[in-house]
């Protein structure tokens, strides 16, 4: 019912729910998910009590921690949401542990903490060498080092991943990027002229933009 947003057959089934068990955690944690969906600022501050009634009627649910973190992210409480992705992320055979991990790696990236998550993401890539938010979040932060290299090989196995699925400005903004660190014109025009025409009103293209004006200018 939340995943067709009948927000309302839902909270009917979850008060089914707490009356055949009123300690259900799985419960708790769908009612949580399921008034943040609603997205009001009553339903909002609401969701928050029913997170953590699930975690504390099961320490171990890290599915609810999970859905925690991202409701706490959403609130812009960045370092709590950093805490449940961590407990989250660390729990060897829970089946959305790569998503904690790549949640926790963009937690830091809120809080400014870029080597944080760098080493979130490379835990996601161990567990999952095909997660491709690890891959492009971390092709950007070796580019902020200017780690080319490193960042190319990665950005070639992105590449890889997306394959027949298009490619997005962001890519095509950090083929541009790594194409102008290494010298190569040819290949920067033409990423350039994709982006451009592709995908004209994106930030991306208005960053490109910025640049091309100013080429001396470190990337925004």
């Amino acid at each position: 019912y939340i995943r067709k947003n009948e927000l309302d057959a839902a909270q009917r089934q979850l008060e089914k729910a707490f009356a055949a068990n009123s300690r259900y955690a799985p419960a708790y944690d769908m009612m949580g998910v399921l008034l943040q969906q609603e997205g009001s600022r009553l339903n909002l501050e609401k969701a928050d009590a029913y997170f953590k009634k699930a975690i504390a009627l099961d320490g171990d649910f890290e599915q609810a921690r999970n859905n925690y973190g991202v409701y706490l992210s959403q609130m812009k409480r960045y370092s709590e949401a950093a805490q449940q992705f961590e407990i989250a992320g660390s729990a060897l055979g829970y089946e959305g542990r790569i998503s904690a991990l790549e949640n926790l790696g963009r937690t830091y990236l809120q809080l400014n903490d870029s080597a944080a998550a760098a080493k979130a993401f490379l835990r996601a890539l161990d567990g999952n060498r095909n997660s491709l938010v690890a891959h492009i979040e971390l092709v950007d932060l070796l580019l902020a080092q200017n780690r080319v290299q490193q960042a190319q090989r990665l950005y070639d196995e992105t590449l890889i991943l997306v394959q027949g699925q298009g490619i997005s400005p962001r890519l095509l903004l950090q083929g541009i990027k790594l194409a102008e660190a290494q010298g190569d014109s040819n290949q920067r025009q033409q990423l350039s002229r994709q982006l451009l025409s592709a995908y004209p009103l994106s930030d991306e293209a208005k960053q490109l933009k910025t640049w091309l004006n100013n080429p001396e200018a470190p990337w925004q």
